[in-house]
């Protein structure tokens, strides 16, 4: 009797993984379905930029560092939501310096920025899409 080799077994393995129609089934499904979300979200996308026009997102960027700005500068703003507000216009500036344009998709997805740091730790906030923060 011959040793087999690891080779061998894998290969017969897959084939016998080949030859079953749930895995055919299964494939077709998530290649439909994939296929679907990335239709919908091309969609999504195009109706936004139909939406937008040809206003520049520059200025309403602009614009709304200035209002959060006037929002930092009165006197009844906790500090919880102090940091949130210069969070977002640390942001927002960081998008006007590097020409992002945050109204497209993916552009806030991955937005960190390094607010404090001292000696015992750093803090973090992290902007989600669904327009929360998480601090880490």
């Amino acid at each position: 009797m011959s040793n087999p080799s690891m080779f061998g077994l894998i290969r017969n393995e897959v084939l016998k993984i080949h030859k079953k129609r749930r895995l055919l089934v299964v494939s077709v499904i998530l290649i439909v379905l994939v296929s679907m979300f990335t239709y919908a979200n091309y969609r999504q996308i195009e109706k936004q930029r139909e939406e937008q026009g040809t206003i520049d997102w520059r200025v309403d960027l602009q614009q709304e560092i200035v209002d959060t700005q006037n929002r930092l500068a009165s006197a009844n703003v906790q500090d919880e939501f102090r940091q949130i507000l210069e969070f977002q216009v640390q942001q927002n500036q960081y998008y006007l310096d590097n020409d992002i344009n945050p109204n497209y998709p993916g552009a806030d997805i991955h937005a960190c920025l390094l607010l404090a740091r001292d000696d015992a730790r750093a803090t973090t906030l992290y902007y989600r899409a669904d327009g929360g923060y998480r601090q880490r």
